[in-house]
C-alpha cells in the first residue's frame, strides 16, 4: 500500500506523532463518528437543509454507487464564497508559544466536535500507482454535502480503487487526515482557523464552510508529501499535444482566472489536469491529483457531465429547477465537472517540455521567453497576478497587483524547495516562458491595450509547434521575444500592439518595469528565501534591466 498508518510510520518514536494529529486522529474513533461511503454521504446530503435537488440529472451516478439518474445537488454558503487565506496557520513556520495556544485552540475544537454527530469518510490523492496517498475526511453530518464533494473531487476509497491501492507503490507518509468544523466559532478568529500541521499531514478548518478550503487545503498536504518524495508540486494545468509525430507537453501556472484552464482546456490533444498535479523529477512523470474538475460557473457552461453544484442560485424553466450560472446570486459559482467534458484525458504523462508563467504585468509583452534557468526560477517565485474572486478578499485588494509565488498560495513548506526543484526541472531541459494574460502597456499604465484570449491560445499552440522564432531582449537580458515581423503569419497586428521594443522608448514605460522588477527583488529579499546563493543568483537576474540601462 502507499501510505503507512501513523503508528508504523512512527513506531520506533511515537512522540514523532506530535501533539496536533494526535488530537485530530483521535477524534475520528469517538462514538458519535459514523463511516460512509460515497453514496450513502450523497443520500444524507440530499436530506441536508439547505441543499436544493435539481431537476437535472448527475453525471454517470452509477460509477459512485449512486442510483442512475439521480439528481444534481447544489448548495450554496453564506457571505463568504472564496478562500480565506488569512485564516491559515502551517505550524512548522509558528512558534513554540503561538503553536501551544493553537493547540490548546484545537483540543477544544475537537471537544466542541465531539457533542455532535459527524460522518467520516476515507479517498485518494493521486490517480497513479506511483503516487497515492490515503486520507480520511470529518466533518458534521449537518454538512454532509462537503463530505460527498470531498470524495467526489478526489476519489473516493471504494471498488476498484481498494485494490489500485494496495499495488501501488509504498511511500513513507502517514495517512492525510482532514477535520472540519463549519460550525466553529471563536473571538479570536472572525475569518475562522485552519491548523496545518504539514510535518504530520494533518489539517483542522474551523469555522468556515467553503468547499474549496477543504479541496485546497487536502491539496497542502498532498503537495508537502510529494515535495518529500523529490516531486515539484504543482498547482496549474498540464496537457500533451503531438505535432509532427512528436509529444510535447505543456504546462500552465495561473491563480483562478489568469487563464490556466482555458489554456489546458484547449481543444485537441490529451488532458491531464488544470488544477493540481505533481512532477516526480526522478522518473520524468508528471500525474494529476484529481480525476474530476473543480471548475467556475461564471462562464454559463452546459450542465452536462457535473456532478454538483455550489454557490450559485436556482431558476424554475418548463417547472423545472435548474441553476442560475454566469455568477448572478455571487461571485465565485463552482461546480464539480467529471474530466470527461474535456475529451481525450489521461492520468499521467512525461516531464514537461515548457512551463508557461501566467501573468498580469503590463510591463509584459503577451509572451516573453526565458533562457536562462535562474531568470526562469526568478519569475516564477516572483509570479505577479491579481486576486480574483474564487479568494475572499476586498474590492480594493482585488485591484492590487500581488506576488504569488510559482501560482501556489496553498505552499506550506519553504520557498527556497519550491525554488531548487523548478530550478532543477528547468536545468533538465524543461523551456520556459511567460505568457502576460491581462493588457499590455499603451501610452501609460492606466492605458493598456488588452491582450486576447485567442491571442494566448494561439500563442501556446505556436509554442508547441515551434513556429515562433525570438530574438533577445535587450531590457532583459536572459529572455527572448518574437523577431520584429515573425508574428504577421500568427496574430498579424502583434507587433502594432505589443512589441516591448516599441514601448521602451517611453521613459515612463522604462521606470515602470524598473519599478516592477524592483519590486520582484524587495520581496525575494523580504521572503528570505534560504538558500542564499540560489536567492542571490536570483536577485542578480533580476537586476538585469538596471544594469543594462
Amino acid at each position: 500500500m502507499s501510505t503507512k498508518n501513523s503508528y508504523d510510520l512512527y513506531k520506533n518514536d511515537l512522540r514523532r506523532i506530535g501533539p496536533f494529529r494526535a488530537t485530530i486522529q483521535t477524534a475520528f474513533y469517538a462514538n458519535n463518528v459514523e463511516h460512509v461511503t460515497q453514496a450513502q454521504s450523497y443520500e444524507m446530503a440530499r436530506r441536508q437543509p439547505g441543499v436544493i435537488e435539481l431537476d437535472l440529472p448527475m453525471y454517470n451516478p452509477e460509477s459512485f454507487g449512486i442510483a442512475a439518474n439521480s439528481p444534481a445537488l447544489l448548495s450554496c454558503d453564506g457571505s463568504v464564497v472564496g478562500r480565506t487565506a488569512r485564516a491559515r496557520r502551517v505550524m512548522s513556520r509558528t512558534g513554540e508559544a503561538e503553536r501551544k495556544k493553537y493547540l490548546s485552540v484545537l483540543r477544544e475544537a475537537v471537544f466542541r466536535l465531539g457533542e455532535k454527530e459527524c460522518i467520516t469518510s476515507t479517498a485518494i490523492g493521486g490517480l497513479t500507482e506511483e503516487f497515492m496517498l490515503k486520507m480520511r475526511f470529518l466533518i458534521p453530518r449537518r454538512h454532509a454535502k462537503n463530505c460527498f464533494d470531498w470524495l467526489t473531487n478526489f476519489q473516493a476509497f471504494e471498488g476498484g480503487m481498494v485494490e489500485r491501492y494496495e499495488k501501488s507503490k509504498v511511500l513513507d507518509e502517514p495517512t492525510i487526515l482532514v477535520v472540519v468544523d463549519p460550525e466553529w466559532r471563536h473571538p479570536d478568529y472572525p475569518d475562522g482557523l485552519v491548523i496545518i500541521d504539514d510535518t504530520t499531514s494533518a489539517i483542522a478548518i474551523l469555522g468556515l464552510r467553503y468547499f474549496g478550503e477543504m479541496k485546497k487545503g487536502t491539496l497542502t498536504l498532498i503537495w508537502r508529501a510529494a515535495v518529500r518524495q523529490n516531486m515539484v508540486p504543482c498547482h496549474g494545468g498540464i496537457r500533451e499535444d503531438t505535432c509532427n509525430g512528436k509529444s510535447r507537453i505543456t504546462a500552465n501556472f495561473g491563480l483562478s482566472g489568469s487563464g490556466k484552464s482555458a489554456l489546458t482546456n484547449r481543444k485537441g490533444g490529451v488532458i491531464i489536469h488544470d488544477d493540481a498535479f505533481v512532477i516526480d523529477l526522478d522518473n520524468d512523470l508528471s500525474m494529476a491529483l484529481e480525476p474530476n474538475l473543480f471548475d467556475k460557473t461564471d462562464r454559463g457552461w452546459s450542465e452536462e457531465m457535473t456532478l454538483s453544484y455550489m454557490n450559485s442560485g436556482v431558476v424554475i424553466v418548463d417547472d423545472k429547477k435548474i441553476p442560475l450560472l454566469n455568477d448572478v446570486r455571487n461571485q465565485n459559482g463552482r461546480c464539480i465537472k467529471s474530466r470527461d467534458v474535456l475529451g481525450t484525458v489521461a492520468d499521467k504523462t512525461g516531464k514537461p517540455h515548457s512551463v508557461v508563467w501566467l501573468m498580469k504585468d503590463s510591463t509584459l509583452p503577451p509572451i516573453v521567453r526565458l533562457d536562462n534557468t535562474i531568470l526562469a526560477t526568478a519569475m516564477g517565485a516572483t509570479l505577479m497576478t491579481k486576486r480574483t474572486a474564487a479568494e475572499n478578499v476586498s474590492p480594493e485588494e482585488m485591484k492590487k497587483l500581488v506576488f504569488e509565488p510559482f501560482a501556489n498560495p496553498f505552499r506550506c513548506h519553504a520557498l527556497s524547495t519550491d525554488c531548487e526543484l523548478f530550478l532543477k526541472l528547468f536545468r533538465s531541459g524543461t523551456a520556459c516562458y511567460v505568457f502576460n494574460t491581462g493588457g499590455f502597456w499603451n501610452n501609460s499604465d492606466s492605458d493598456l491595450i488588452d491582450v486576447p484570449k485567442e491571442l494566448s491560445l494561439r500563442l501556446q499552440q505556436a509554442i508547441v509547434a515551434d513556429e515562433i522564432e525570438f530574438d533577445p531582449l535587450k531590457i532583459l537580458p536572459g529572455a527572448s521575444v518574437p523577431k520584429t515581423g515573425g508574428m504577421s503569419k500568427i496574430w498579424p497586428d502583434y507587433a502594432k500592439h505589443f512589441d516591448p521594443r516599441r514601448a521602451v522608448k517611453q521613459q515612463e514605460y522604462k521606470d515602470v518595469m524598473f519599478d516592477r522588477f524592483g519590486q520582484r527583488i524587495s520581496f525575494l529579499e523580504s521572503e528570505m528565501v534560504r538558500n542564499l546563493e540560489l536567492r542571490q543568483a536570483m536577485v542578480k537576474s533580476l537586476m538585469l534591466p538596471y544594469e543594462n540601462f
